[in-house]
Protein backbone atom coordinates (compact mmCIF):
# COMPACT_ATOMS: atom_id res chain seq x y z
CA UNK A 1 0.00 0.00 0.00
CA UNK A 2 3.03 2.24 0.37
CA UNK A 3 3.81 2.13 -3.33
CA UNK A 4 6.48 4.81 -3.18
CA UNK A 5 7.34 6.04 0.36
CA UNK A 6 9.39 9.28 0.52
CA UNK A 7 12.20 7.35 2.19
CA UNK A 8 12.86 3.68 3.10
CA UNK A 9 11.45 2.20 6.30
CA UNK A 10 13.26 -0.32 8.47
CA UNK A 11 10.95 -2.92 10.02
CA UNK A 12 12.28 -4.83 13.02
CA UNK A 13 10.87 -8.07 14.46
CA UNK A 14 11.63 -8.15 18.18
CA UNK A 15 8.86 -10.33 19.60
CA UNK A 16 10.71 -13.65 19.56
CA UNK A 17 14.06 -12.83 21.12
CA UNK A 18 16.12 -12.69 17.93
CA UNK A 19 15.98 -9.29 16.30
CA UNK A 20 15.41 -9.42 12.56
CA UNK A 21 15.02 -6.47 10.26
CA UNK A 22 13.74 -5.89 6.76
CA UNK A 23 13.93 -2.82 4.57
CA UNK A 24 10.60 -1.61 3.14
CA UNK A 25 11.32 0.17 -0.13
CA UNK A 26 7.93 0.26 -1.84
CA UNK A 27 6.93 -1.42 -5.10
CA UNK A 28 8.18 1.36 -7.36
CA UNK A 29 11.75 1.08 -6.08
CA UNK A 30 11.64 -2.72 -5.99
CA UNK A 31 10.42 -2.87 -9.59
CA UNK A 32 13.10 -0.42 -10.70
CA UNK A 33 15.79 -2.51 -8.98
CA UNK A 34 14.52 -5.68 -10.67
CA UNK A 35 14.58 -3.97 -14.07
CA UNK A 36 18.15 -2.78 -13.48
CA UNK A 37 19.25 -6.35 -12.66
CA UNK A 38 18.37 -7.41 -16.21
CA UNK A 39 19.17 -11.08 -15.61
CA UNK A 40 17.50 -14.33 -14.56
CA UNK A 41 17.02 -13.08 -11.00
CA UNK A 42 14.86 -10.22 -12.22
CA UNK A 43 11.15 -10.90 -11.69
CA UNK A 44 10.08 -8.18 -14.12
CA UNK A 45 9.50 -9.39 -17.67
CA UNK A 46 8.68 -6.01 -19.21
CA UNK A 47 7.02 -2.67 -18.55
CA UNK A 48 5.34 0.22 -20.30
CA UNK A 49 4.66 3.83 -19.28
CA UNK A 50 1.80 5.99 -20.51
CA UNK A 51 1.81 9.75 -20.05
CA UNK A 52 -0.71 12.55 -20.67
CA UNK A 53 -3.56 10.09 -20.16
CA UNK A 54 -7.04 11.41 -19.40
CA UNK A 55 -9.04 8.89 -17.40
CA UNK A 56 -12.35 10.35 -16.33
CA UNK A 57 -11.85 13.49 -14.28
CA UNK A 58 -8.19 12.59 -13.66
CA UNK A 59 -6.50 14.40 -16.54
CA UNK A 60 -2.87 14.13 -17.66
CA UNK A 61 -2.07 11.04 -15.62
CA UNK A 62 1.05 8.89 -15.77
CA UNK A 63 0.25 5.17 -15.86
CA UNK A 64 2.89 2.54 -15.20
CA UNK A 65 2.16 -1.00 -16.42
CA UNK A 66 4.41 -3.82 -15.24
CA UNK A 67 4.32 -7.46 -16.36
CA UNK A 68 6.09 -9.92 -14.09
CA UNK A 69 7.58 -13.22 -15.16
CA UNK A 70 5.31 -16.26 -15.08
CA UNK A 71 5.18 -17.85 -11.64
CA UNK A 72 6.03 -14.67 -9.71
CA UNK A 73 2.57 -14.82 -8.15
CA UNK A 74 2.00 -18.55 -7.95
CA UNK A 75 -1.45 -19.35 -6.60
CA UNK A 76 -4.02 -22.12 -6.54
CA UNK A 77 -3.70 -25.71 -5.39
CA UNK A 78 -0.41 -25.43 -3.49
CA UNK A 79 -0.82 -21.94 -2.08
CA UNK A 80 1.02 -18.95 -3.46
CA UNK A 81 2.81 -15.68 -2.99
CA UNK A 82 1.48 -12.16 -3.36
CA UNK A 83 4.81 -10.47 -3.78
CA UNK A 84 3.89 -7.37 -5.79
CA UNK A 85 0.13 -7.69 -6.19
CA UNK A 86 -2.66 -9.74 -4.64
CA UNK A 87 -5.99 -11.12 -5.80
CA UNK A 88 -7.78 -8.01 -4.47
CA UNK A 89 -5.06 -5.45 -5.14
CA UNK A 90 -3.49 -5.21 -8.61
CA UNK A 91 -4.34 -1.69 -9.82
CA UNK A 92 -3.07 1.06 -7.51
CA UNK A 93 -4.22 4.70 -7.42
CA UNK A 94 -1.74 6.65 -5.29
CA UNK A 95 -1.32 10.13 -3.85
CA UNK A 96 2.17 11.07 -2.61
CA UNK A 97 3.19 7.43 -2.85
CA UNK A 98 0.34 6.13 -0.66
CA UNK A 99 -2.41 3.92 -2.08
CA UNK A 100 -5.92 5.43 -1.87
CA UNK A 101 -7.80 2.95 -4.05
CA UNK A 102 -7.17 -0.45 -5.63
CA UNK A 103 -8.83 -2.73 -8.18
CA UNK A 104 -8.58 -6.55 -8.11
CA UNK A 105 -6.95 -8.85 -10.65
CA UNK A 106 -10.40 -9.69 -11.98
CA UNK A 107 -10.43 -6.17 -13.49
CA UNK A 108 -7.91 -7.45 -16.07
CA UNK A 109 -10.35 -10.19 -17.09
CA UNK A 110 -12.73 -7.46 -18.24
CA UNK A 111 -9.93 -6.31 -20.56
CA UNK A 112 -9.61 -9.89 -21.90
CA UNK A 113 -6.16 -10.30 -20.34
CA UNK A 114 -6.90 -13.50 -18.43
CA UNK A 115 -3.52 -15.06 -19.16
CA UNK A 116 -1.66 -12.03 -17.79
CA UNK A 117 -3.85 -11.05 -14.87
CA UNK A 118 -1.88 -12.84 -12.13
CA UNK A 119 1.37 -11.21 -13.23
CA UNK A 120 0.12 -7.75 -14.18
CA UNK A 121 0.29 -4.54 -12.13
CA UNK A 122 -0.93 -1.04 -12.99
CA UNK A 123 -0.07 2.15 -11.10
CA UNK A 124 -1.79 5.52 -11.59
CA UNK A 125 -0.17 8.49 -9.88
CA UNK A 126 -2.89 10.94 -8.78
CA UNK A 127 -0.68 13.30 -6.77
CA UNK A 128 -1.05 16.26 -9.14
CA UNK A 129 -4.84 15.91 -9.49
CA UNK A 130 -6.52 18.99 -8.03
CA UNK A 131 -7.83 18.60 -4.49
CA UNK A 132 -11.36 19.40 -5.65
CA UNK A 133 -11.35 16.50 -8.12
CA UNK A 134 -9.61 14.11 -5.75
CA UNK A 135 -12.33 14.67 -3.15
CA UNK A 136 -14.93 13.45 -5.65
CA UNK A 137 -13.26 10.03 -5.56
CA UNK A 138 -10.99 9.56 -2.54
CA UNK A 139 -11.94 9.82 1.13
CA UNK A 140 -9.76 10.89 4.04
CA UNK A 141 -9.77 7.39 5.56
CA UNK A 142 -7.94 6.00 2.49
CA UNK A 143 -9.78 2.67 2.89
CA UNK A 144 -12.87 3.73 0.94
CA UNK A 145 -13.82 5.70 -2.17
CA UNK A 146 -16.99 7.40 -3.28
CA UNK A 147 -18.91 5.00 -5.55
CA UNK A 148 -19.82 7.76 -7.95
CA UNK A 149 -20.38 8.14 -11.67
CA UNK A 150 -16.95 9.80 -11.84
CA UNK A 151 -15.34 6.63 -10.47
CA UNK A 152 -17.17 4.49 -13.05
CA UNK A 153 -15.86 6.72 -15.84
CA UNK A 154 -12.30 6.45 -14.54
CA UNK A 155 -12.50 2.65 -14.50
CA UNK A 156 -14.12 2.61 -17.94
CA UNK A 157 -11.35 4.72 -19.49
CA UNK A 158 -8.62 2.65 -17.83
CA UNK A 159 -10.28 -0.52 -19.10
CA UNK A 160 -10.24 0.83 -22.65
CA UNK A 161 -6.51 1.59 -22.40
CA UNK A 162 -5.70 -1.95 -21.26
CA UNK A 163 -8.05 -3.59 -23.75
CA UNK A 164 -6.58 -1.79 -26.78
CA UNK A 165 -2.89 -1.90 -25.83
CA UNK A 166 -1.15 -3.90 -28.58
CA UNK A 167 1.80 -4.80 -26.36
CA UNK A 168 -0.44 -6.32 -23.66
CA UNK A 169 -2.58 -8.16 -26.19
CA UNK A 170 0.50 -9.75 -27.79
CA UNK A 171 1.93 -10.80 -24.42
CA UNK A 172 -1.43 -12.22 -23.38
CA UNK A 173 -1.66 -14.18 -26.65
CA UNK A 174 1.85 -15.60 -26.22
CA UNK A 175 0.99 -16.88 -22.76
CA UNK A 176 -2.38 -18.11 -23.98
CA UNK A 177 -0.81 -20.27 -26.68
CA UNK A 178 1.75 -21.54 -24.18
CA UNK A 179 -0.96 -22.41 -21.69
CA UNK A 180 -3.72 -24.08 -23.69
CA UNK A 181 -3.97 -27.72 -24.68
CA UNK A 182 -4.65 -28.45 -28.37
CA UNK A 183 -7.19 -31.20 -28.99
CA UNK A 184 -8.15 -31.00 -32.67
CA UNK A 185 -10.78 -33.76 -32.37
CA UNK A 186 -12.73 -31.93 -29.65
CA UNK A 187 -12.43 -28.62 -31.49
CA UNK A 188 -13.66 -30.05 -34.80
CA UNK A 189 -16.64 -31.68 -33.12
CA UNK A 190 -17.49 -28.41 -31.32
CA UNK A 191 -17.35 -26.51 -34.61
CA UNK A 192 -19.65 -28.97 -36.37
CA UNK A 193 -22.21 -28.97 -33.55
CA UNK A 194 -22.16 -25.17 -33.39
CA UNK A 195 -22.66 -24.93 -37.15
CA UNK A 196 -25.68 -27.19 -36.86
CA UNK A 197 -27.11 -25.31 -33.88
CA UNK A 198 -26.66 -21.92 -35.56
CA UNK A 199 -28.61 -23.14 -38.59
CA UNK A 200 -31.45 -24.11 -36.23
CA UNK A 201 -31.20 -20.96 -34.11
CA UNK A 202 -29.09 -18.06 -35.53
CA UNK A 203 -29.37 -16.22 -32.20
CA UNK A 204 -26.73 -18.57 -30.78
CA UNK A 205 -24.11 -16.82 -32.93
CA UNK A 206 -25.11 -13.51 -31.31
CA UNK A 207 -24.95 -15.01 -27.81
CA UNK A 208 -21.47 -16.37 -28.39
CA UNK A 209 -20.21 -13.30 -30.29
CA UNK A 210 -18.79 -15.41 -33.11
CA UNK A 211 -20.57 -13.87 -36.10
CA UNK A 212 -22.85 -15.71 -38.48
CA UNK A 213 -20.12 -17.96 -39.87
CA UNK A 214 -18.45 -20.42 -37.50
CA UNK A 215 -14.68 -20.38 -37.77
CA UNK A 216 -12.67 -23.44 -36.92
CA UNK A 217 -10.35 -21.77 -34.44
CA UNK A 218 -7.54 -23.87 -35.98
CA UNK A 219 -5.26 -22.24 -38.52
CA UNK A 220 -3.82 -25.21 -40.40
CA UNK A 221 -1.57 -23.05 -42.60
CA UNK A 222 -0.16 -21.40 -39.49
CA UNK A 223 0.47 -24.82 -37.91
CA UNK A 224 2.29 -25.98 -41.07
CA UNK A 225 4.51 -22.88 -41.00
CA UNK A 226 5.25 -23.45 -37.31
CA UNK A 227 6.23 -27.09 -37.92
CA UNK A 228 8.40 -26.02 -40.84
CA UNK A 229 10.16 -23.45 -38.68
CA UNK A 230 10.78 -26.05 -35.95
CA UNK A 231 12.48 -28.32 -38.48
CA UNK A 232 14.61 -25.54 -39.93
CA UNK A 233 17.45 -23.51 -38.48
CA UNK A 234 16.07 -21.45 -35.56
CA UNK A 235 15.93 -17.69 -36.23
CA UNK A 236 18.28 -15.32 -34.54
CA UNK A 237 16.77 -13.87 -31.34
CA UNK A 238 15.69 -10.22 -31.68
CA UNK A 239 18.27 -7.65 -30.68
CA UNK A 240 17.10 -5.99 -27.44
CA UNK A 241 16.42 -2.27 -27.71
CA UNK A 242 19.05 -0.15 -25.97
CA UNK A 243 18.01 3.49 -25.97
CA UNK A 244 20.02 6.65 -25.48
CA UNK A 245 19.78 8.59 -22.24
CA UNK A 246 18.47 11.57 -24.22
CA UNK A 247 16.96 11.56 -27.74
CA UNK A 248 19.16 12.47 -30.70
CA UNK A 249 16.31 12.58 -33.25
CA UNK A 250 12.50 12.71 -33.46
CA UNK A 251 10.63 11.98 -36.69
CA UNK A 252 7.34 10.63 -38.01
CA UNK A 253 7.58 6.87 -38.34
CA UNK A 254 7.75 5.55 -41.94
CA UNK A 255 7.61 9.03 -43.45
CA UNK A 256 10.20 10.86 -45.51
CA UNK A 257 10.14 14.54 -44.53
CA UNK A 258 11.36 15.43 -48.04
CA UNK A 259 7.85 14.58 -49.28
CA UNK A 260 6.51 17.56 -47.37
CA UNK A 261 3.81 17.79 -44.69
CA UNK A 262 2.47 14.48 -43.38
CA UNK A 263 -1.32 14.08 -43.86
CA UNK A 264 -3.51 11.91 -41.62
CA UNK A 265 -7.25 11.22 -41.78
CA UNK A 266 -9.22 11.11 -38.54
CA UNK A 267 -12.83 9.85 -38.24
CA UNK A 268 -15.33 12.33 -36.87
CA UNK A 269 -16.49 10.09 -34.04
CA UNK A 270 -13.23 8.35 -33.23
CA UNK A 271 -9.48 8.68 -32.85
CA UNK A 272 -6.25 7.75 -34.59
CA UNK A 273 -2.82 6.77 -33.39
CA UNK A 274 0.25 8.54 -34.74
CA UNK A 275 3.69 6.93 -34.45
CA UNK A 276 6.93 8.86 -34.05
CA UNK A 277 10.39 7.36 -34.14
CA UNK A 278 13.20 8.25 -31.74
CA UNK A 279 16.12 6.57 -29.97
CA UNK A 280 15.58 7.39 -26.30
CA UNK A 281 15.09 4.99 -23.38
CA UNK A 282 11.56 3.85 -22.54
CA UNK A 283 11.38 5.73 -19.23
CA UNK A 284 12.25 9.11 -20.77
CA UNK A 285 8.72 10.54 -20.23
CA UNK A 286 8.37 9.06 -16.75
CA UNK A 287 8.57 11.32 -13.71
CA UNK A 288 11.01 8.88 -12.13
CA UNK A 289 13.66 10.53 -14.33
CA UNK A 290 13.35 13.74 -12.31
CA UNK A 291 15.19 16.66 -13.90
CA UNK A 292 16.33 14.41 -16.77
CA UNK A 293 12.76 13.76 -17.84
CA UNK A 294 11.38 14.79 -21.22
CA UNK A 295 7.86 15.88 -22.17
CA UNK A 296 5.74 15.16 -25.22
CA UNK A 297 3.13 17.78 -26.06
CA UNK A 298 1.41 19.65 -28.87
CA UNK A 299 -0.03 23.10 -29.56
CA UNK A 300 -3.60 21.68 -29.41
CA UNK A 301 -3.49 19.87 -26.04
CA UNK A 302 -7.23 19.12 -26.13
CA UNK A 303 -6.75 16.54 -28.92
CA UNK A 304 -3.88 14.63 -27.25
CA UNK A 305 -5.46 11.81 -25.25
CA UNK A 306 -2.32 9.98 -24.22
CA UNK A 307 1.03 8.69 -25.41
CA UNK A 308 3.31 5.76 -24.79
CA UNK A 309 7.04 5.43 -25.54
CA UNK A 310 8.30 1.92 -26.19
CA UNK A 311 11.50 0.68 -27.86
CA UNK A 312 12.05 3.78 -29.97
CA UNK A 313 8.42 4.29 -31.00
CA UNK A 314 6.36 7.07 -29.42
CA UNK A 315 2.66 6.44 -30.11
CA UNK A 316 0.19 9.30 -29.55
CA UNK A 317 -3.60 8.94 -29.39
CA UNK A 318 -5.29 11.82 -31.20
CA UNK A 319 -9.03 12.39 -30.80
CA UNK A 320 -11.03 14.85 -32.89
CA UNK A 321 -12.68 17.59 -30.85
CA UNK A 322 -16.41 18.25 -30.84
CA UNK A 323 -17.63 20.70 -33.46
CA UNK A 324 -15.26 19.53 -36.20
CA UNK A 325 -17.13 18.78 -39.42
CA UNK A 326 -16.33 16.29 -42.17
CA UNK A 327 -13.81 17.92 -44.49
CA UNK A 328 -12.30 20.21 -41.84
CA UNK A 329 -8.51 20.30 -41.71
CA UNK A 330 -6.12 21.43 -39.00
CA UNK A 331 -2.36 21.30 -38.53
CA UNK A 332 -0.82 20.27 -35.21
CA UNK A 333 2.73 20.90 -34.07
CA UNK A 334 4.16 18.13 -31.83
CA UNK A 335 7.08 18.72 -29.49
CA UNK A 336 9.50 16.37 -27.71
CA UNK A 337 11.45 18.35 -25.12
CA UNK A 338 15.06 17.76 -24.11
CA UNK A 339 16.57 18.90 -20.79
CA UNK A 340 19.08 21.70 -21.32
CA UNK A 341 18.73 21.51 -25.13
CA UNK A 342 16.29 22.68 -27.78
CA UNK A 343 13.16 20.62 -28.37
CA UNK A 344 12.42 18.50 -31.43
CA UNK A 345 9.31 19.38 -33.50
CA UNK A 346 7.12 17.66 -36.10
CA UNK A 347 3.96 18.89 -37.84
CA UNK A 348 1.00 16.80 -39.07
CA UNK A 349 -2.05 17.88 -41.05
CA UNK A 350 -5.29 16.15 -40.03
CA UNK A 351 -8.41 15.86 -42.19
CA UNK A 352 -11.75 14.97 -40.59
CA UNK A 353 -13.52 12.16 -42.52
CA UNK A 354 -16.88 10.42 -42.19
CA UNK A 355 -17.59 8.59 -38.92
CA UNK A 356 -16.62 4.96 -38.75
CA UNK A 357 -19.24 2.28 -38.20
CA UNK A 358 -17.87 0.32 -35.25
CA UNK A 359 -20.83 -1.98 -34.50
CA UNK A 360 -23.34 -4.06 -36.44
CA UNK A 361 -27.12 -4.05 -35.91
CA UNK A 362 -26.71 -6.32 -32.88
CA UNK A 363 -24.14 -4.06 -31.23
CA UNK A 364 -21.21 -6.38 -31.96
CA UNK A 365 -17.83 -4.86 -32.75
CA UNK A 366 -15.52 -5.97 -35.55
CA UNK A 367 -13.33 -7.90 -33.08
CA UNK A 368 -16.35 -9.78 -31.78
CA UNK A 369 -17.62 -10.59 -35.27
CA UNK A 370 -14.26 -12.08 -36.21
CA UNK A 371 -13.93 -14.10 -33.02
CA UNK A 372 -13.29 -17.82 -33.43
CA UNK A 373 -15.48 -20.45 -31.82
CA UNK A 374 -14.79 -21.12 -28.13
CA UNK A 375 -12.15 -23.79 -27.56
CA UNK A 376 -12.91 -26.69 -25.18
CA UNK A 377 -9.89 -27.71 -23.08
CA UNK A 378 -10.31 -30.83 -20.88
CA UNK A 379 -8.91 -30.77 -17.34
CA UNK A 380 -8.37 -33.98 -15.33
CA UNK A 381 -7.51 -34.63 -11.70
CA UNK A 382 -4.22 -36.27 -12.72
CA UNK A 383 -2.25 -37.42 -15.75
CA UNK A 384 -4.11 -39.67 -18.18
CA UNK A 385 -2.91 -42.82 -19.87
CA UNK A 386 -3.46 -43.00 -23.63
CA UNK A 387 -3.92 -39.23 -24.14
CA UNK A 388 -1.19 -36.99 -25.51
CA UNK A 389 0.08 -34.70 -22.74
CA UNK A 390 -0.40 -31.57 -24.86
CA UNK A 391 -4.13 -32.30 -25.30
CA UNK A 392 -5.27 -31.69 -21.71
CA UNK A 393 -4.50 -30.01 -18.39
CA UNK A 394 -4.49 -31.35 -14.84
CA UNK A 395 -5.96 -29.73 -11.72
CA UNK A 396 -2.66 -28.63 -10.21
CA UNK A 397 -1.81 -26.67 -13.39
CA UNK A 398 -4.90 -24.48 -12.91
CA UNK A 399 -3.48 -21.71 -10.76
CA UNK A 400 -6.29 -19.14 -10.56
CA UNK A 401 -8.04 -21.12 -7.81
CA UNK A 402 -8.07 -24.63 -6.38
CA UNK A 403 -9.77 -27.13 -8.65
CA UNK A 404 -11.61 -30.13 -7.19
CA UNK A 405 -14.51 -32.46 -8.00
CA UNK A 406 -17.01 -29.61 -7.44
CA UNK A 407 -15.39 -27.37 -10.09
CA UNK A 408 -17.24 -27.39 -13.43
CA UNK A 409 -15.39 -25.01 -15.73
CA UNK A 410 -13.37 -21.84 -16.11
CA UNK A 411 -13.47 -19.32 -18.96
CA UNK A 412 -10.35 -17.41 -19.99
CA UNK A 413 -10.32 -14.75 -22.68
CA UNK A 414 -7.54 -13.58 -24.95
CA UNK A 415 -7.44 -13.68 -28.72
CA UNK A 416 -9.80 -16.62 -28.31
CA UNK A 417 -12.25 -17.76 -25.66
CA UNK A 418 -10.86 -20.85 -23.93
CA UNK A 419 -13.16 -22.96 -21.76
CA UNK A 420 -11.43 -25.33 -19.33
CA UNK A 421 -13.83 -28.19 -18.56
CA UNK A 422 -13.43 -30.47 -15.53
CA UNK A 423 -13.63 -34.06 -16.79
CA UNK A 424 -13.41 -35.42 -13.23
CA UNK A 425 -16.33 -33.38 -11.91
CA UNK A 426 -18.45 -35.38 -9.46
CA UNK A 427 -21.60 -34.67 -11.50
CA UNK A 428 -20.19 -36.22 -14.69
CA UNK A 429 -18.63 -39.19 -12.91
CA UNK A 430 -21.83 -39.88 -10.99
CA UNK A 431 -23.95 -39.71 -14.14
CA UNK A 432 -21.67 -42.14 -15.98
CA UNK A 433 -21.77 -44.60 -13.06
CA UNK A 434 -25.54 -44.71 -13.33
CA UNK A 435 -25.41 -45.60 -17.04
CA UNK A 436 -24.83 -49.29 -16.52
CA UNK A 437 -24.43 -51.53 -19.52
CA UNK A 438 -23.90 -48.80 -22.12
CA UNK A 439 -21.44 -49.35 -24.94
CA UNK A 440 -18.07 -47.60 -25.06
CA UNK A 441 -19.27 -45.67 -28.08
CA UNK A 442 -22.28 -44.27 -26.25
CA UNK A 443 -20.14 -43.47 -23.21
CA UNK A 444 -17.77 -41.45 -25.43
CA UNK A 445 -20.76 -39.69 -26.99
CA UNK A 446 -22.09 -38.69 -23.55
CA UNK A 447 -18.69 -37.29 -22.52
CA UNK A 448 -18.26 -35.41 -25.80
CA UNK A 449 -21.70 -33.86 -25.59
CA UNK A 450 -21.15 -32.99 -21.94
CA UNK A 451 -18.16 -30.96 -23.11
CA UNK A 452 -20.29 -29.15 -25.70
CA UNK A 453 -23.05 -28.34 -23.21
CA UNK A 454 -20.60 -27.02 -20.59
CA UNK A 455 -18.77 -25.07 -23.30
CA UNK A 456 -21.92 -23.21 -24.34
CA UNK A 457 -23.28 -22.67 -20.83
CA UNK A 458 -19.91 -21.35 -19.63
CA UNK A 459 -19.45 -18.81 -22.42
CA UNK A 460 -22.98 -17.44 -22.22
CA UNK A 461 -23.13 -17.28 -18.43
CA UNK A 462 -19.68 -15.70 -18.18
CA UNK A 463 -20.82 -12.98 -20.56
CA UNK A 464 -24.03 -12.39 -18.61
CA UNK A 465 -22.41 -12.28 -15.18
CA UNK A 466 -19.66 -9.96 -16.38
CA UNK A 467 -22.26 -7.58 -17.78
CA UNK A 468 -24.27 -7.55 -14.53
CA UNK A 469 -21.25 -6.96 -12.31
CA UNK A 470 -19.98 -4.15 -14.52
CA UNK A 471 -23.32 -2.37 -14.88
CA UNK A 472 -25.19 -2.95 -11.64
CA UNK A 473 -23.06 -4.44 -8.90
CA UNK A 474 -26.11 -6.66 -8.43
CA UNK A 475 -26.80 -9.03 -5.53
CA UNK A 476 -26.37 -12.77 -5.77
CA UNK A 477 -30.04 -13.59 -6.45
CA UNK A 478 -30.19 -11.13 -9.33
CA UNK A 479 -27.02 -12.58 -10.84
CA UNK A 480 -28.53 -16.05 -10.57
CA UNK A 481 -31.66 -14.97 -12.44
CA UNK A 482 -29.53 -13.50 -15.22
CA UNK A 483 -27.54 -16.75 -15.36
CA UNK A 484 -30.73 -18.75 -15.78
CA UNK A 485 -31.79 -16.47 -18.58
CA UNK A 486 -28.52 -17.24 -20.31
CA UNK A 487 -29.02 -20.98 -19.90
CA UNK A 488 -32.60 -20.88 -21.15
CA UNK A 489 -31.49 -19.09 -24.32
CA UNK A 490 -29.65 -22.21 -25.58
CA UNK A 491 -30.98 -25.11 -23.56
CA UNK A 492 -33.88 -25.92 -25.88
CA UNK A 493 -31.55 -26.32 -28.81
CA UNK A 494 -29.46 -28.76 -26.79
CA UNK A 495 -32.02 -30.91 -25.00
CA UNK A 496 -35.33 -30.67 -26.86
CA UNK A 497 -35.22 -34.45 -26.31
CA UNK A 498 -32.60 -36.73 -24.82
CA UNK A 499 -31.48 -37.98 -28.22
CA UNK A 500 -30.72 -34.73 -30.01
CA UNK A 501 -27.04 -34.33 -29.19
CA UNK A 502 -26.42 -38.06 -29.61
CA UNK A 503 -27.90 -37.72 -33.12
CA UNK A 504 -25.35 -35.00 -33.79
CA UNK A 505 -22.63 -37.36 -32.65
CA UNK A 506 -23.78 -40.15 -34.97
CA UNK A 507 -23.96 -37.68 -37.84
CA UNK A 508 -20.36 -36.56 -37.46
Amino acid sequence: MLYSPPFPLLLEETRFGNTESRLLLGNRTRIRDHKLEGNERSKVEDSEDYSNINIGIFDNRNIEITVFKEGTHTSGRWGGTDEFTSKKQAVFFTVNGQTHYTLPRSFFSRAKLDFLKDELMVHIDCTSVTLQRRRKIFMASRDRVRKSEELKNIEKDLLEILKTDDWLRKLNHVREERSIAHNAKDQNFANKVLSKLIKINPEIAVLLNIGDQVKTGINHEKEKRQRKRKNSVPPEPPVPFVGERFPTFFEIDKWNSEKGLYNKEIPQNSYVRVRFKTDVQNDYLNEIRGSERGYFKCDMPEILKGDVLRNGILTAKIEVTEGKQVGDTFTVRFELTRPWEDSFFQEIKFTVVKPQKTEDENGRTKDELEKNTPRPIPVYAQKQEGIERNEYKIWEEMTDFEWNEETISQVKEGENTDVYINMDASYLRGFLKRQRGISDKKREAIIRNYKIAILLYSVVLKSRVKKVVEDNGADEEYIFQIMMQGVSSIILDLIIDNQKLLDFDEEF
